[in-house]
This record gives structure tokens, sequence and C-alpha cells, in this order.
């Protein structure tokens, strides 16, 4: 697959399941300012020879298998009148999302206190920043039932939490896959649990990763045929059927909002507190978002500020020692030697947090 290239026909996916590290969100968070283009480049590199994404712990790899059906999903419009729908074919389609400035781009968006006065807005405009990717993104609030009638994640009954593996076969459509059945679903609406069991985790929430196709008429669907993958994600039109977002005017659960993907019908959860990591490539056509505890990120980059420096010159000895001395503690909590308390404590001391004042 040629991420460089102008074109957005399918690519050539290869179907080995890789860690998000390898793909896009190592770049993402080693970058908090904007990424040079030789980094994009990077990154556009790993993504098109690894083709896909998984779990941040590769060991639920997920994607959407190949179809060429497009999903058609019903919209939370009122049904229009012929007169309605003359006139939307007549208007010119506006789109006042900017225009992408390189054909990869990644970044960060720091979801923050989803209940304060224009949230909302903010992460619209954030999303719609950007740029104009094939993928189409809009925020919106659920209604307060979400976590009524809890199942034993805390999750409404109501609700389904879905995740595709490489493997899986079928289309976003019927039939759809048993929904996923995993501890991370407590986490997925408010991840104040999570911080007090793993204050330093770096366990990724939700995620999709999509590719995109512009019909000749102008339309643009998803890219079923290729290489797809998501998880903890919902059904757009299943979520509308039991009730899930908020009317207007009408009461809404603060500790989230849903971002809508409208060409797949796809949506994540943006918890309070979380970031989004996000990644385009070949102009646009393919996309990830990656939902992750944003205090946790916020942590980390304060203990290794140079890692999330865009303009650091990184010494690849400073390198082996940090890796060498993260991989002391996994092998220590893996053989039950430190337990999450006593992990602070054993976190190496990076040469870069030293240089910067941090104790680690």
């Amino acid at each position: 697959m040629e991420i460089e290239g102008k074109s957005v026909d399918k690519p050539t996916v290869s179907h080995a399941p890789v860690s998000h590290a390898s793909v896009a969100h190592a770049s993402v968070l080693r970058t908090a300012a904007s990424p040079t283009p030789t980094q994009m480049a990077d990154v556009a590199g790993r993504a098109a020879n690894d083709g896909g994404a998984t779990s941040a712990d590769s060991r639920m790899p997920v994607i959407l298998p190949a179809s060429s059906t497009p999903p058609v999903f019903p919209m939370p419009v009122e049904s229009p009148t012929p007169a309605d729908a003359a006139n939307a074919a007549a208007a010119p389609i506006r789109d006042d999302r900017p225009p992408l400035t390189a054909g990869v781009g990644n970044g960060m968006i720091w979801v923050g206190d989803t209940a304060e006065p224009g949230a909302r807005k903010r992460l619209q405009r954030e999303f719609d920043n950007i740029g104009r990717v094939l993928a189409r993104f809009s925020i919106r609030p659920f209604a307060t039932r979400v976590t009524r009638n809890p199942d034993i994640y805390g999750v409404s009954h109501d609700i389904r939490l879905m995740y595709r593996d490489w493997q899986d076969e079928g289309t976003l459509q019927q039939p759809r896959p048993k929904p996923q059945d995993a501890v991370m679903n407590q986490w997925v609406f408010d991840l104040a649990h999570l911080q007090r069991i793993a204050p330093d985790n770096t366990q990724n929430i939700a995620d999709l990763f999509m590719r995109y196709e512009r019909e000749s008429d102008g339309r643009v669907r998803p890219c079923l045929s290729e290489g797809h993958c998501y998880y903890s994600a919902m059904y757009l039109d299943e979520l509308e059927q039991a009730g899930m977002f908020a009317r207007p005017g009408g009461a809404r659960y603060k500790g989230a909002f849903a971002l809508v993907e409208e060409r797949s019908g796809l949506v994540l959860s943006v918890p309070a507190n979380s970031v989004v990591c996000w990644l385009y490539f070949n102009d646009g056509a393919g996309i990830e978002i990656a939902v992750y505890d944003g205090i946790a990120v916020r942590r980390r980059m304060e203990r290794y500020p140079w890692y999330f420096d865009a303009d650091a010159a990184l010494s690849d000895d400073d390198i082996e020692r940090d890796i060498a001395g993260c991989a002391d503690v996994l092998d220590r909590l893996e053989s039950g030697d430190v337990d999450q308390r006593g992990l602070l404590g054993m976190m190496p001391a990076s040469p870069f947090a030293s240089y910067w004042g941090k104790s680690a």
C-alpha cells in the first residue's frame, strides 16, 4: 500500500496483527507537539507495512472482515418530504473542515471535563480540525439511561459493546458478532475505577480503524473489502432504537460523550478525562481513533518529557537503558515480586526525567 500516493483506491493489506505501539500511537504519544514530516512519514510507513492494528497489549486483535456490501444505517432524523429531498439533492455539500496539510497526520485530543458547559462544541471543533478526512465525526450526548439497568460491568443491558476480529466474517449489518465480554467494558463510560486500581495504566479503552472510498457520484462509504477493526464500539442504529442519546434540552449523561463515525455508523464512547489519539493516512482515506486514560498519559508525559518533545534529539543508548529498565519492571510484575502499589517506586529513572529535574 502506497501511503504517500494520491490515490484512495483499495490498498493491499497484510493481515499480520501488530500493536498500537508499532503503528501509530507510540508516535502520537511521542509527539505531543505537531509531528514533523519525517515523523509522519515514519508512521505512514509502519502503517503500510503492518496493515492494521490491534489492542494495546496485542491480546485482542480485532478487525472487520472483507465485504463489498456498503452498510445502511437508520439516522436519527424525521423522514424528509419530497420537497426536502429535492432541495437537499440540489444544495451543494458544505465542508467547513480545514484542508489536510499532508497525506499523513496524527495528533491528540484531550477530552477533559465532559460536564462543563460548551464541552460538546469544543470537542466537535477539535475533531473537525483534524481536516477533511473521508471519515465524518460528530459528538453527541448520551442519555442518562446508559448506566441504568446495569450489567456486571455497570453498562446498561440495552447497550452492546462490540468488537471485530481480523478473522471474523460478516459486515457492519446483520449478522453481527457477539458482544465483547471484557473487563474493559466497565471503563468505557467512566474511567474512575481504572484510575484507582491502575493509575499508570496504558489501557486502550476503545478503538476504530477504518478505510474509506469515494464513489463516482462523490459519496463516501467504508471500504469493507479491506481490513478494518474496532472494539468497545457500538452501533448507531442500536443506540438510536434503545433511546441512548439525549434529546435536545433533555437530561444527558455527563460522564462521557458519544463519538459517532457517520460513514460506518460506529460509535465510541469518550469518557471524561480521556485522550483520543488519532491518525490519518493515504490523504485521509484511512483513519484510526484510539481512546486512552488521559490522566495516565499526562503523568507519563511529565515523567518522561523528552519522549514527547518533537524537537528532542534522543540518544539511542539512553532509550535502550530505559527499555531495559521497563522490561525489568515487567518481569517482576509477571513473577509477582511487585504489585501496583509498589510499581511507581520501581520505575527506572529516565535520564531525560533527570535532566529536566523530574523524579521518576
